[in-house]
């Protein structure tokens, strides 16, 4: 009987993400979770991102890395997964298994590697896109995914300042945040310049589940910006602000997109088809999340108490949101995992 290989594909380490930002964002808020499962949700977070890499390291000893993770100039973005994933469970270990800091430093050690590499390769695809593609091609291509090198980015400087206790160099924390800053441009830019030009008609159908990251990216930027304090509150509450109305505009988008495919695919296949890029949307409530808690409104120009209730309600609903969101994506994960099982074994037994 042939054994079942298991295989990662680029963005699988979205699922890290998602539940690290879990475990240091909403296990924060709701004390009997932390308390309960907190350190066992670390070590099982800190499994999955070590399986994860042995994954991606087969693939590099098979001589599959470079066509599998590297040479597609959009999909390879989801290499900044692999970042932003070790970062949050650096965060996660710093907060739950504190006595586990030597590991935490040997994967700080890993993902300065990983930014290192990535960095080039951002500038591969942006050459890529830029000079060998038409126009129309590169546009027709993008999504939210090309916004994960600003999240990539971003999560060094938080994971650094976390894990050295806000040693890290001001100017080397100002430059990695002024760097995300014009990758997240450049990346909004393009996305937007696909729906203008190209979906304005279907939006709804078109609308990809990564561009969620339009608010997560700067949810980061702004996690990053008052981590380090590289830049005033007052730069901070403004990435808040368009944060907040990127969040009710994109999660919009999402609504109205979830009734046009129900209406068009059903139920079912409408919203409840597993793919891995649907982890985004979990790490980027999540983020939203821990941007508002470490953030000091009262230090900022928004001082007026309506931002006040916005962020206590925020902090009160978000934490239960996220948790709910992510106990969602995982039952529509396991159901794809039973469906695909049952599947091999009916081939099985068929080729039998």
């Amino acid at each position: 009987m042939k054994q079942i290989k298991i295989q990662a594909a680029t963005a699988s380490a979205s699922f890290v993400m998602a539940l690290g930002i879990l475990i240091v964002g909403a296990f924060q808020q709701i004390s009997f979770l932390k308390f309960a499962v907190g350190h066992i949700a670390t070590l099982v977070l800190l499994f999955f991102l070590l399986g994860l890499f042995a994954c991606y390291t087969r693939d590099a000893i098979r001589g599959v890395m470079r066509t599998k993770h590297f040479e597609h100039p959009i999909q390879s973005f989801a290499i900044g997964t692999w970042i932003a994933a070790t970062s949050v469970t650096i965060l996660a270990i710093l907060k739950e298994l504190p006595m586990l800091k030597a590991i935490s430093l040997l994967l700080f050690g890993l993902n300065i590697g990983l930014i290192t590499i990535y960095l080039v390769q951002i500038i591969r695809n942006y050459i890529h896109l830029f000079w060998r593609e038409s126009l129309r091609t590169r546009l027709e291509r993008i999504n939210g995914i090309i916004l994960l090198a600003c999240v990539a980015v971003q999560s060094i400087v938080i994971a650094g300042e976390n894990l050295f206790q806000n040693s890290l160099p001001l100017w080397i924390a100002k430059l990695l945040i002024l760097l995300g800053i014009c990758f997240y441009a450049v990346g909004f830019l393009f996305i937007i310049s696909r729906y203008v030009m190209y979906h304005k008609k279907e939006v709804f159908l078109h609308w990809d589940n990564t561009n969620c990251i339009i608010h997560g990216a700067m949810s980061i930027t702004g996690l990053a910006c008052v981590t380090s304090k590289a830049f005033s509150q007052d730069v901070a509450a403004g990435i808040w602000l368009w944060v907040l109305f990127c969040f009710l505009i994109v999660e919009s988008f999402e609504i109205i997109r979830a009734i046009v495919r129900i209406k068009r695919y059903g139920v079912k296949q409408g919203i409840l088809v597993y793919s891995v890029s649907q982890w985004s949307r979990n790490f980027t409530f999540g983020m939203f999340l821990a941007f508002t808690i470490h953030l000091s409104l009262k230090e900022s120009f928004l001082q007026n108490p309506v931002f006040a209730i916005v962020r206590m309600n925020i902090l009160h609903a978000a934490s239960y949101l996220v948790l709910l969101l992510f106990v969602i994506e995982t039952f529509i994960f396991a159901t794809h995992i039973v469906t695909r099982w049952k599947s091999y074994h009916q081939r099985v037994s068929v080729a039998a």
